[in-house]
C-alpha cells in the first residue's frame, strides 16, 4: 500500500509531459473569453434594464422628420399636428420638444452633442396619454400622415417591449456562449487527462501493483488539473481586467458611455476573484471522474 504521507512526492510525472507548459495559456484564453462575454452581457443587460425600469407606458412620441422642407418647432406642419393632438380626448398633454432639450436627451448616447448642432434634427412632440381612455394608434397615425407622410408615432410601450425582448435575447445568447466556453474547458481537461493516463500507463500499472487504489491515482491527476486551471484562471483575469477597462473608457471616448456603463461593478469584480477557484475546482472534479472512469474500464 502506498503510504499517505508520500503526498509531496509526484509518483506520476504529469507536470513534466511535453506540451503541458502551454495548457495554462489555453485555459487562460478560454477564461478571458468567458469573462469578456459575462462582463459585456451584464453591462448591456443592465443598460436595457435601466431603460425598462424608467419606462412609462402612458407616453408616446411623435416624430416629424427633417425630409419635410422647412420643418421647425414653429412651422405650420408642427402646429397642425399639435391642433389634432389637442382635440383628441385620450391625450392629456402634448408638448413640443425644443432643440436644447432634444440635444440634452441625446447627450448620454452621443456624448459630443456639438456635432449635432449643425444637423437638422426632427421635430419631436412628447405626449402623455390618459390610461382610462383607449387610443387607437393606427387611426391617429393615419390622421397625422394626411398632414405629412413622413410622420412617425412611437408609443413608449412598443419600445419598452422591444428592449425587454432584446435584453432576454442577449442574456440567453450569453448563457449559451458561457456554457460553450465552460464545456470547452472541461473537454480540454478531460482530453489532456486521458492523454496523460496513456503516456504514464506503465507507471500507473506499477503503482497499482504496489497497492495504489484508483482514487489515489486520480488524486495525482486532479491536483495537477487544479494547479493548471488555477494558473490559467489567473492569466485570464490578468488580461481581462485591462481589456474591460479599455472598453469602458473607449465607449466613453466615442461618446456612447451608456453601452458599457455597468461593465465594472462590484458583482463583476467578485466574479473575477472567484472564477479561477470555481473553474479549478470543477476541472479537478472532471479530471478525477475521467481517471476513475478510465481505470474502471481498464479493470474490466
Amino acid at each position: 500500500m502506498i503510504p499517505s504521507h508520500s503526498k509531496h512526492i509526484q509518483e506520476i510525472p504529469t507536470a513534466q509531459e511535453s506540451g503541458k507548459q502551454y495548457l495554462p495559456w489555453i485555459i487562460g484564453l478560454l477564461v478571458l473569453l468567458l469573462l469578456l462575454v459575462l462582463a459585456c452581457a451584464t453591462s448591456i443587460g443592465g443598460t436595457l434594464l435601466r431603460w425598462h425600469g424608467s419606462a412609462d407606458n402612458n407616453k408616446m412620441t411623435i416624430e416629424i422628420p427633417t425630409i419635410e422642407a422647412g420643418i421647425t418647432t414653429a412651422s405650420p406642419t408642427v402646429q397642425q399636428v399639435m391642433g389634432i393632438l389637442q382635440s383628441i380626448p385620450g391625450i392629456q398633454r402634448a408638448e413640443i420638444v425644443d432643440g436644447d432639450r432634444l440635444l440634452s436627451l441625446l447627450k448620454p448616447w452621443v456624448g459630443q452633442i456639438d456635432l449635432l448642432r449643425d444637423l437638422q434634427l426632427p421635430a419631436l412632440i412628447d405626449i402623455d396619454l390618459d390610461p382610462s381612455i383607449p387610443l387607437d394608434i393606427t387611426i391617429l397615425t393615419q390622421q397625422l400622415r394626411e398632414i405629412s407622410a413622413g410622420i412617425r408615432v412611437e408609443p413608449h410601450a412598443r419600445w419598452h417591449q422591444m428592449f425587454v425582448s432584446l435584453g432576454q435575447a442577449i442574456k440567453s445568447l450569453s448563457y449559451v456562449i458561457i456554457g460553450f466556453i465552460i464545456c470547452s474547458i472541461f473537454v480540454v481537461i478531460s482530453l489532456i487527462t486521458k492523454s496523460s493516463l496513456s503516456t504514464n500507463r506503465e507507471t500507473i500499472d506499477v503503482l497499482r501493483l504496489m497497492g495504489a487504489k484508483n482514487t489515489y491515482v486520480a488524486k495525482q491527476f486532479q491536483i495537477q488539473a487544479f494547479k493548471t486551471c488555477f494558473q490559467g484562471g489567473i492569466i485570464g483575469v490578468f488580461f481581462a481586467l485591462p481589456i474591460i477597462y479599455f472598453l469602458s473608457w473607449f465607449s466613453g471616448y466615442l461618446g456612447i458611455p451608456e453601452i458599457f456603463k455597468n461593465m465594472i461593478t462590484p458583482e463583476i469584480m467578485v466574479t473575477f476573484v472567484c472564477l479561477p477557484f470555481i473553474v479549478s475546482i470543477l476541472s479537478m472534479i472532471v479530471s478525477r471522474l475521467t481517471v476513475l472512469r478510465t481505470l474502471a474500464r481498464m479493470d474490466r
